[in-house]
């Protein structure tokens, strides 16, 4: 099959359109004003189904929370300010864009829409 130059344009424009309306991406520079996490990535980019973020830093102290606690300790379960080793400050602004958090392993932290 053939794609002409003005086929691959419009496909081109019709996916930046559709990355620019995703709340997933929405969220990426309140996480780096609100939180510092500047490193955020889309889950395409980790290699995994398209639609989330990859929270690139998160669970290696890559922010703070106000009260200077690190926003994702995977081993810090449910204690004190943590759910399931995400800190609530975290976790709220993620729900703000209708995100919620996932680990996909001990260090790497995803979001993805409920």
């Amino acid at each position: 099959m053939k794609i002409t130059k003005r086929q691959l344009r419009r496909i081109i424009r019709e996916a930046a359109l559709a990355e620019a309306r995703d709340p997933a991406t929405a969220a990426i520079p309140a996480l780096a004003k609100e939180l510092g996490l500047d490193k955020v990535k889309t889950t395409a980019d980790f290699g995994t189904s398209p639609g989330g973020l990859w929270l690139v830093g998160a669970a290696e102290g890559g922010g703070t929370a106000a009260d200077g606690m690190p926003l994702a300790d995977y081993y810090a379960g449910d204690r004190g300010p943590y759910t399931f080793g995400v800190h609530k400050d975290l976790e709220d602004l993620l729900a703000r864009f209708g995100l919620y958090p996932s680990w996909y392993d001990a260090g790497t932290l995803l979001a993805w829409r409920m």
